[in-house]
């Protein structure tokens, strides 16, 4: 299909005309148009016609129906069938309109009747067909387009393994794919035309429950998005089958929950009772047999931090997990984590220092909360560090935010396990690192109470240097 014409370009014409006198005429017309640069090429058969177009850079055709090969409407007939795809204007003898308005039918864009013409008509007849060939070629690209693009949306929906339906704003169905129908145990033809029972919000995932039986309950993951349905507003809603998952998640957040709740009393107990031996409280105990309680003790210290890990991560998930917030300042929370933890930092031969204070800087708060967080990271940083190294933690202000960097000197984390640091029991073994007793949900957890305070968390990392974790929060405004 030929690329639209520029009207303000110099207009190219093929001028296919007999008659020298009235070629001359339409010539000298062109030549000196107010409006416009036209060139003119003339040929005076049909056959010259048919040799030239197909040769390329003409415009527009000026045709008259009687040529010495051809005669009447059965010339323009066979221009069309060439489909050289290029407008066409008729110059017509016969002083009739319904000869126009036949070629009109059949094609032409416009037409001339000879003893009528004059250089302001035949200007604008020129420029008035270019302009409705120009939209009659863009509607047929635009349709040709549309086609194609409805073709590949059906074959995609009709192998697409999620049930599929478009609706118009009023939520009047237009298209369901078989999924669908399969899901929904319903036809095409029953829901074509009829209200749509179900909603969901733009980017957001909506699960809906439906019965095609009866009894039998199914449980769809329903995304909406905005589309053009031949060529109108639509909705397109996936839904996914996401049954055997809910009970899958469902049996593990049971499961979880009864033997957390389980596992924890006893555990607590088996914990106090082993520190009571070793602090003597029972009496003196062999050395050896000292040793070996003592592993028994930090092993089961290792279970209940796991435990009490299992438990957040389904608090939080599940919306349960309760925040007392307050306004604090942000340098005694510091402080108080540093100081819980260089114990745990010792036993790894780390030093912790704080550095880049902020005082009087304020957070809203969860201080239990934040101080997890903060544990997860010096922990995690302890591990990570060579012995006699330090970590770094330091405070600064980013854009109406408080970050909270927590920098160590360890191996730092390999490229392919960055984009899953935070996942839930994400864990790499680097050399020279020592993982002593990591469930793989500390910062899983410190992201999900990072975010449920209002803030972001992220780390920077290099190669055999080190790793910086930080989080950003709010900073309380008076």
């Amino acid at each position: 299909m030929q690329s639209k014409i520029d009207l303000s370009d110099t207009i190219r014409i093929l001028l296919v005309e007999d008659d020298d006198a009235y070629a001359m005429l339409i010539g000298r017309m062109l030549k000196r148009a107010k409006i416009g640069k036209f060139s003119v090429e003339r040929v005076d058969s049909q056959q010259s016609a048919f040799e030239r177009l197909p040769k390329g850079d003409i415009d527009l055709v000026l045709l008259d129906l009687h040529l010495p090969d051809t005669n009447g409407l059965a010339t323009l007939d066979s221009f069309i069938n060439k489909e050289y795809d290029v407008p066409i204007v008729i110059l017509t003898s016969l002083n009739d309109e319904i000869t126009g308005i036949k070629a009109l039918q059949k094609g032409a864009q416009d037409y001339i009747i000879k003893s009528d013409i004059n250089e302001e008509l035949l200007i604008r007849s020129i420029r008035y067909s270019i302009e409705r060939y120009n939209l009659i070629s863009e509607l047929k690209r635009n349709t040709k387009a549309l086609e194609a693009s409805e073709e590949r949306f059906r074959i995609i929906t009709e192998q697409n393994a999620d049930a599929i339906v478009v609706v118009d704003d009023e939520r009047i169905v237009r298209f369901v794919n078989p999924t669908a129908e399969k899901v929904f145990n319903r036809s095409a033809d029953e829901f074509i035309g009829k209200q749509f029972d179900f909603s969901s919000e733009y980017g957001v995932e909506t699960d809906i429950e439906v019965s095609s039986d009866g009894e039998n309950s199914t449980i769809l993951e329903c995304r909406a998005n905005r589309i053009k349905w031949q060529d109108r507003d639509a909705i397109l809603m996936t839904l996914r089958d996401v049954t055997e998952r809910k009970q899958v998640e469902k049996m593990k957040d049971e499961v979880i929950s009864i033997v957390s709740h389980e596992i924890r009393g006893p555990l607590t107990s088996i914990i106090n009772s082993l520190s009571l031996i070793i602090d003597g409280e029972t009496g003196d105990i062999p050395e050896p047999t000292k040793k070996m309680i003592e592993i028994a003790y930090r092993n089961s210290e290792r279970l209940l931090r796991l435990t009490n890990d299992m438990l957040d991560i389904r608090k939080i998930e599940s919306g349960k997990m309760e925040f007392n917030y307050q306004v604090l300042e942000v340098m005694p929370l510091i402080e108080q984590a540093i100081e819980a933890n260089r114990s745990y930092a010792d036993q790894f031969k780390v030093r912790i220092r704080l550095e880049n204070t902020i005082p009087d800087a304020k957070i809203k708060t969860d201080s239990d909360r934040f101080i997890q967080i903060l544990t997860n990271l010096l922990t995690n940083a302890a591990k990570f560090s060579p012995p006699e190294d330090e970590i770094i933690v330091s405070v600064s202000r980013n854009k109406g935010f408080l970050r909270i960097s927590v920098k160590d000197h360890g191996p730092g984390i390999p490229e392919e396990f960055q984009n899953r640091i935070f996942s839930k029991f994400a864990q790499f073994t680097a050399q020279g690192a020592r993982r002593k007793g990591g469930s793989g949900l500390g910062l899983s957890i410190s992201k999900m109470l990072v975010e449920n305070l209002g803030g972001s968390i992220g780390f920077e990392t290099k190669p055999n240097e080190g790793t910086t974790f930080y989080f950003d929060l709010p900073e309380y405004q008076e």
